[in-house]
């Protein structure tokens, strides 16, 4: 096993040699063959699918007129994908190869914008305008003014009436600058404080910090505050379940309750653990708040208009 420190003293990546290179050649000669076993094996049961019905029914044929053996034909396709797009919507997507019929498969389900066997999003439009791009960008952000876009939905983050953050239409979205966080000197790689930038509104130049979470997880909703030492940090992570052009925000664990830092630093310095953000519901209103990495949600960094 082999162990290589990246830039980030908070990752470590891990790679473990399975054997000798012949050995490495035969197991990518049984993943090949596995692979293409699979993908035939895929085809003959689409097949199956679909032409079950017709074999099925053409028994009957000589029993009822065209129209009606047509009739009832279409009817048992019809049922079949009606319980297909319920019971497993995404494995019909894939498996049938209906990308042409996304846009009926988001009127049920919005997640369904990202669905395309790489679990990345069909716009291109939308991964463009995302500042991360697929690249490691994240630590050379210092200053940059962005809008936080959810990834699978066009929602972005806003403001209501109390500064609390909400999702909302961009119409409304909130412009923040990513201001770098120092510990004795030292940067924190990807660490930032979200300072909001909206001049036609009282809380420009306020900052975003999480409110306490209780005992029993109730709290934790991001909202602005007018002083920077109020401020929490916000670390962004790009890990494997991020598509490509987006991050999750992982904010700063605020109390109570309390757990020593995970995260230390060269120097000896550390940061803060913490939950990441995700839109939460909560007394029937939508809030950013905070979840484990599992209901982390995905955003996108969009530049703000100057």
């Amino acid at each position: 096993m082999a162990m290589r420190p990246s830039k980030d003293p908070a990752t470590m990546r891990v790679g473990v040699n399975l054997g000798s290179a012949e050995e490495e050649e035969k197991a990518a000669k049984v993943a090949v063959t596995m692979h293409e076993t699979m993908v035939r094996t895929l085809n003959l049961v689409r097949l199956v699918i679909l032409g079950s019905p017709v074999v099925v029914q053409s028994i009957f044929i000589h029993s009822v007129d065209l129209p009606s053996w047509l009739m009832r034909l279409f009817a048992i396709y019809a049922v079949v994908g009606v319980v297909g797009a319920l019971v497993a919507p995404e494995q019909a997507f894939y498996a049938f190869g209906l990308k042409e019929f996304r846009w009926a498969f988001l009127r049920l389900y919005p997640e369904a914008a990202s669905w395309n066997g790489n679990h990345l999003p069909d716009s291109d439009a939308c991964i463009s305008k995302s500042l991360l791009g697929g690249a490691d960008v994240l630590g050379e952000l210092a200053g940059v003014s962005v809008r936080l876009k959810w990834s699978t939905v066009d929602k972005f983050l806003t403001l209501d009436s109390a500064g609390w953050a909400v999702p909302g239409p961009e119409t409304l979205a909130a412009d923040l600058t990513l201001q770098p966080v120092y510990i004795k000197g030292q940067q924190l790689p990807d660490t930032y404080t979200l300072q909001l930038r909206i001049p036609s509104s009282k809380w420009d130049d306020h900052w975003l910090a999480c409110t306490p979470v209780s005992h029993l997880r109730v709290g934790g909703w991001l909202r602005a505050y007018r002083s920077q030492q109020d401020a929490s940090t916000f670390k962004l992570i790009q890990d494997s379940s991020c598509p490509v052009g987006t991050c999750k925000i992982l904010s700063t664990w605020s109390t109570p309750p309390q757990q020593e830092p995970i995260f230390t630093t060269k120097d000896g310095g550390c940061m803060p653990a913490g939950f990441y953000l995700v839109d939460q519901c909560h007394g029937g209103r939508s809030y950013v708040g905070q979840a484990p990495d599992a209901e982390a949600s995905h955003f996108e960094l969009i530049l703000a208009s100057e």
